[in-house]
């Protein structure tokens, strides 16, 4: 196993985690609207998608060459996750309603 595929898997499996303690996301099915959702885990999709539906995650924004932000976003799903976005997604899934 590669470190890509470690990081990919640890991330996705936060995103499974999430979903199955909420409970919210039952059926959402909906499909994410990243720029970069080709290199997303197809077995994934789904639920990466079910969360952006949610608002608990948003991605990062696209820029051009300027340094402004696009209107796009995409996923990154080889990068690293920070304390910052990790805080993020863990308050966004608290403040969901109603936990099951």
């Amino acid at each position: 196993i590669t470190q890509d595929m470690c990081k990919i898997d640890v991330h996705e499996q936060i995103m499974m985690n999430i979903l199955d303690y909420t409970g919210a996301a039952v059926g959402v099915n909906s499909q994410p609207v990243f720029k970069d959702v080709k290199e997303i885990n197809p077995d994934m999709l789904e639920a990466i998608g079910n969360l952006q539906a949610l608002g608990v995650i948003s991605g990062k924004p696209v820029k051009d060459k300027y340094g402004n932000n696009t209107g796009e976003f995409y996923f990154d799903p080889k990068g690293t996750l920070t304390r910052a976005q990790f805080a993020k997604i863990l308050y966004n899934t608290l403040t969901l309603t109603p936990f099951m």
